[in-house]
């Protein structure tokens, strides 16, 4: 392996990219972000990378595993893929790559079931910044877990599309405290992305590989990860988008050119996606714009998922996570602007193959001691947890009960208003468990605001808090309301004080229904 420094263009000035140690024999070289002890998908992997000698020429590429031979051709650039595999789960040797004139050897591979984890900062935060750190750290020291792989990019930008990732934090290595415990806030590994696959893993028992892989940046935008072909759809008068809220933007696609477009050949099993919390208000934009918040996010982030599934060629699995409470944000003209994000992100699911998790339960307890900001909450064990139920129950034919219970219908009854979920995300049925709006202990009038309960509205237009209790079965609740109510929502707030979950343990997903039957 040779240790090379690389200049490269990108954002018209000239940056020097990080010692990227890549497998070089007389110029043929793998991508910067494939290497020894990585995770290939079992169902079928791309090699990939360039070749100086072979600029302008369709020279072949033969790689082989297991005495089986796969091949491939490389462009007019130099760049080359091959197609590999499917291999069993497992080891299957030493991977040989020739162009005919040298050979070069990939070591310690495993073959499994690999994950693209991205988003924002809680995305990138890191597992020896979360709760019970110590603890998981050290876990990950457990043998087993060496067949666990992690890669983690370095956050950066570019207004091109570049080829290689312009710099790697984190290189392909086994877990291990070390590999996932980097004591830097905000570096590796994350701990969402960890305590996933983990999870996933241990589902497993341990028979399937797992590789993460950590493209993520804090403070992003959808925008920021978008293509300029996924901005269309929503800069244009069919979207049903204001065009003053839509204009194009001077960071437009910076993340997806240089941390996405990269790993484009990659192959991979699915998506973990957790971002969200900058899209409440572009702060440098100023005040926020007409309908820039939850409608414009409802349509980018459903093009950008359909788009990414074109570029990389697969119907990928892409599962996300609805944001956290936090308070302090820069919406403070409108108590509506981060629920209106929270309710934008479930467009999401009118695609096939998505799935997704609520984390409006998993606030810090006493957001006044969380040294990250309130915003970057603490408690990520759990999304991993069930993210990994929901990865169980789309990819592995697993049948725990994977959704919380969903609102889908609300109508008038004696004394209230009766919620009608559906019946699948009841589980084993409905129950209520004690939870409180923190700032009361902190004494924190203003804030206290910011929490949000069970509410009903009435024909003058305002909200009022209200009381909820659960039918006999446990298969719905009636809000208590007057007979004129018009509507009803729960958790629509900054705070959401989550009480209402299955006995499965998903709590109830925030909803807004107005109300349709006598």
């Amino acid at each position: 392996k040779l240790a090379a420094k690389t200049k490269m263009a990108a954002t018209g000035m000239t940056t020097l990219w990080a010692a990227l140690v890549v497998a070089s024999v007389q110029g043929i070289q793998l991508h910067n972000s494939l290497g020894d002890s990585m995770v290939l998908q079992r169902s079928g992997a791309t090699l990939f990378g360039t070749n100086a000698s072979m600029i302008a020429e369709s020279a072949m590429v033969t790689v082989t595993v297991e005495g089986k031979k796969f091949t491939g051709k490389s462009d007019e650039q130099g760049n080359w893929e091959v197609s590999v595999g499917p291999f069993p789960a497992g080891d299957h040797g030493v991977i040989e790559i020739s162009d005919g004139q040298a050979k070069i050897q990939m070591h310690d591979i495993l073959w499994g079931d690999v994950f693209l984890c991205s988003g924002q900062s809680n995305m990138v935060f890191a597992l020896s910044q979360s709760f019970s750190a110590d603890e998981a750290i050290k876990e990950a020291n457990d043998p087993k877990y060496q067949s666990i792989r992690l890669f983690t990019v370095k956050p950066t930008s570019s207004q091109e599309p570049v080829h290689q990732l312009p710099q790697v934090l984190q290189s392909w290595t086994r877990a291990n405290s070390t590999s996932v415990g980097n004591p830097t806030p905000f570096s590796y590994f994350s701990a969402v992305c960890w305590f996933t696959g983990k999870d996933i893993f241990n589902k497993l028992n341990g028979t399937v590989p797992i590789g993460l892989f950590c493209s993520a940046f804090g403070g992003t935008r959808v925008h920021q990860w978008s293509s300029p072909e996924a901005l269309a759809k929503c800069n244009s008068s069919e979207s049903g988008i204001t065009q003053t809220s839509v204009s194009s933007l001077p960071d437009d696609s910076v993340h997806w050119n240089a941390m996405i477009v990269p790993i484009l050949p990659m192959r991979f099993k699915a998506i973990f996606w957790l971002q969200g919390e900058s899209d409440v208000n572009p702060t440098d934009q100023g005040p926020m714009q007409p309908d820039r918040g939850g409608l414009y996010y409802a349509c980018a982030i459903k093009a950008m998922v359909q788009d990414w599934r074109i570029r990389f060629k697969e119907e990928l699995p892409f599962l996300w996570v609805q944001l956290s409470p936090w308070v302090g944000h820069e919406a403070q003209t409108s108590f509506y602007q981060l629920p209106a994000i929270r309710q934008a992100q479930l467009n999401v699911n009118t695609l096939n193959q998505t799935g997704y998790v609520t984390a409006v339960d998993l606030g810090d307890p006493d957001p006044s001691t969380n040294p990250w900001d309130a915003v970057h909450f603490r408690t990520k064990a759990p999304v991993g947890e069930r993210l990994a139920i929901v990865a169980g129950a789309m990819m592995y034919d697993m049948h725990d009960q994977f959704t919380g219970p969903t609102a889908t219908d609300a109508k008038k009854v004696s004394g209230g208003i009766e919620i009608i979920f559906q019946p699948e995300s009841l589980g084993q049925g409905l129950e209520f468990r004690p939870n409180v709006c923190p700032f009361f202990k902190l004494n924190q009038p203003q804030n206290i605001l910011r929490c949000g309960w069970f509410e009903y509205n009435t024909p003058n237009g305002n909200f009022t808090n209200t009381t909820a209790t659960i039918a006999q079965g446990g298969t719905s609740i009636t809000i208590a309301a007057p007979s004129d109510a018009t509507a009803v929502r729960y958790l629509y707030a900054d705070w959401p004080v989550a009480t209402l979950y299955n006995k499965d343990g998903f709590p109830a997903i925030p909803f807004w229904i107005n109300i349709t039957q006598e």
